[in-house]
């Protein structure tokens, strides 16, 4: 008796029983119901997080580090034009 000779096809996924419907995890997450019920508990969950409109002394820091005032977004727009026209980068 010879046998066949395996490719990645044979060990990519273990076999099911004979005729059983065995779905895989990565095969379940990537359907569209599974995705968008694990969006809206995202959803809810921050919102949740949101606590009745108030923000937290930690949030209020972190939004005024990464928005900066016009003032200041001004001068850093003009840093980087000036960087791109002194490399001669005219794309």
């Amino acid at each position: 008796m010879t046998r066949r000779a395996r490719t990645s096809a044979d060990t990519a996924r273990p076999r099911s029983p004979a005729g059983a419907d065995e779905r895989f995890l990565p095969d379940v997450l990537a359907g569209p119901p599974v995705r968008l019920g694990l969006g809206a508990a995202a959803l809810l969950a921050t919102a949740a997080a949101a606590r009745g409109g108030r923000v937290g002394p930690r949030e209020a820091r972190v939004f005024e580090a990464v928005n900066l005032s016009p003032g200041e977004m001004e001068a850093l727009i003009r840093l980087l034009v000036k960087i791109r026209v002194e490399a001669g980068d005219f794309s």
